[in-house]
C-alpha cells in the first residue's frame, strides 16, 4: 500500500530530478573509470591512483562524489574502496546505454541518416 502511494506521488518532474541526481555522479570520465577499476575488486587509495593516473586531490574529489552517491564504499583502515551493488548496476546501465547508442548509430548510418542529420539539413 505504501509503495502504491509512493508511485502515485512520483510526478514527471520528480522522476526527472531523481534520474538526474542518479546520473550526475557518473557524468565524468574519471568517475566512470574508477567504477570500472573497482569492478575488478577493492583497492587502496594508492593503487587507485596508480591505475587511473589521477593525482591525489582529483582522486579524493571523484571518490567523494561516488561515495556520497552510494556507488562506492570506503572500507575500514587502509583497505581502500570497493564498488557497491548500486555502483555495479549503474556501471552496467552506462555500458548498456553506450551499446544502444552504438547500435542506433550503426543502424541509422546504414539507412542514410538519423535525427542528427535531419536536424542539420532542416
Amino acid at each position: 500500500m505504501a509503495r502504491a502511494k509512493e508511485r502515485e506521488s512520483l510526478t514527471p518532474a520528480c522522476l526527472s530530478w531523481r534520474a538526474a541526481s542518479l546520473a550526475e555522479p557518473l557524468a565524468h570520465p574519471a568517475r566512470v573509470r574508477l567504477l570500472q577499476v573497482l569492478k575488478e575488486g577493492p583497492l587502496p587509495f594508492s593503487e587507485l591512483a596508480a591505475r587511473t593516473g589521477l593525482r591525489s586531490g582529483h582522486l579524493k574529489f571523484h571518490l567523494a562524489k561516488l561515495v556520497r552517491a552510494g556507488y562506492v564504499a570506503k572500507l575500514g583502515g587502509r583497505a581502500g574502496y570497493t564498488i557497491t551493488r548500486l555502483g555495479a548496476d549503474a556501471l552496467r546501465a552506462l555500458e548498456l546505454l553506450h551499446a544502444l547508442r552504438r547500435d542506433y548509430l550503426t543502424l541509422e548510418g546504414r539507412r542514410g541518416g538519423g535525427p542528427e542529420e535531419a536536424e542539420s539539413s532542416g
